[in-house]
């Protein structure tokens, strides 16, 4: 009866360091993950760090063209372009009729030299 409790004692210890040893490898696997989940974090982290200092400097780039933009049209600006603009005008309507008064007189030419 001795024997048989020691071995069913002996079975017990045995399958509870079994057991044992099957909890430290999932333990073990459970802190490898843990790990990884933690380095994918921490390089998350860094990535929204970056997005957001890029997106600081393009809103700070576009509030300063907006800046320039607002320095660099001022009402006496916009109104020599639009006098530049009305000459340069000015100055094609009169090479167009200069230019249509050439054909013309070159048209009359040369009816009167087939009549």
């Amino acid at each position: 009866v001795a024997d048989r409790a020691l071995d069913e004692l002996n079975t017990a210890v045995d399958d509870r360091e079994m057991r044992e040893k099957v909890i430290v490898k999932d333990l073990a696997r459970v802190d490898q993950r843990h790990s990884a989940a933690q380095s994918e974090i921490q390089k998350l982290k860094s990535d929204l760090a970056f997005i957001k200092r890029q997106l600081l400097v393009t809103v700070a780039d576009r509030d300063s063209l907006k800046q320039e933009v607002a320095q660099a049209v001022t009402p006496e600006k916009v109104e020599r372009l639009k006098l530049g603009l009305e000459a340069y005008n000015t100055r094609i309507t009169d090479n167009l009729i200069e230019a249509q008064q050439k054909v013309d007189g070159y048209l009359e030419s040369m009816k009167s030299l087939r009549s």
